[in-house]
């Protein structure tokens, strides 16, 4: 029989990090990010959180990148919502826990190029070093209806629609935008100073929003005017179930905003 033998891996000097990632709009272990490690030398290692599950094995969720000698990596995390998240000042060998919409985030500011006439999206920017924002939405030759809420904690110091027409919706707190062919529809506002506000889409469910020159994927609901999650949710409307006779004449009922909208309007 062969001799048996007990081997020791003495390891080396590497360096490493290891991510535990932790979904806020996705799922709650980030399943279907993909993860992209750049270090100084000019190599990018790419990972995908699939819940490490394999064919005939299972290993753990946490994902691990070796670094060489490098002693700093440049992280960014495609989260399935379409967040996408930078970290460039973590400390090597450690293990971090990445929070979606928790990343290094720039202010995101300058007007975007676009070509309403083939392109259908939604783009959310601000004059750089203001609190005046601006809101477009394109249907890139379709007919595309955008559907999402606008809400802040303090009243808007202005709030106007671009290119509104017949069917349209001005918030606070919901917006609808109908669109079609070449021509687009938007928002125009200013928060009042120190205000913070929540932009979101809801449909089409097929899109996430672009924000300041560079187009950023941010999701589909952003926090203003830091570009991290929101903390807050559009507000709903609703009213009490009502039966009425019709020959009784006017019926009068309560409807109830949750929460209270910001402004009058």
């Amino acid at each position: 029989a062969a001799e048996q033998q007990l081997f020791r891996n003495q390891g080396n000097a590497n360096h490493w990090i290891e991510l535990d990632l932790e979904g806020v709009t996705s799922t709650r272990d980030g399943v279907g990010a993909i993860i992209y490690a750049t270090t100084p030398d000019g190599r990018v290692q790419l990972r995908e959180q699939n819940h490490g599950v394999h064919r005939y094995v299972q290993d753990a969720v946490r994902t691990h990148f070796g670094l060489a000698g490098n002693t700093a990596v440049e992280l960014e995390v495609h989260w399935p919502s379409g967040i996408v998240d930078t970290f460039a000042r973590l400390p090597v060998d450690h293990i971090h826990r990445l929070v979606e919409g928790s990343g290094d985030r720039a202010p995101v500011c300058g007007t975007p190029v676009y070509a309403a006439a083939t392109e259908s999206v939604i783009l959310l920017y601000n004059d750089c070093g203001t609190n005046r924002w601006h809101v477009r939405a394109t249907a890139g030759g379709q007919f595309v209806t955008y559907r999402g809420g606008l809400i802040a904690d303090q009243p808007f110091a202005s709030l106007t629609g671009f290119s509104f027409e017949f069917g349209d919706l001005l918030p606070p707190p919901n917006y609808v935008m109908s669109v079609g062919g070449i021509w687009q529809d938007g928002l125009d506002f200013t928060l009042a100073t120190g205000a913070k506000a929540c932009f979101s889409l809801t449909a089409p469910v097929n899109k996430v929003i672009l924000a300041g020159a560079t187009r950023l994927p941010v999701g589909t609901a952003v926090s203003l005017p830091d570009f991290g999650l929101c903390t807050t949710s559009p507000a709903v409307p609703s009213a009490a179930n009502l039966s009425v006779i019709e020959a009784a004449g006017t019926a009068m009922f309560n409807v109830t905003l949750t929460p209270a909208a910001s402004s009058d309007q």
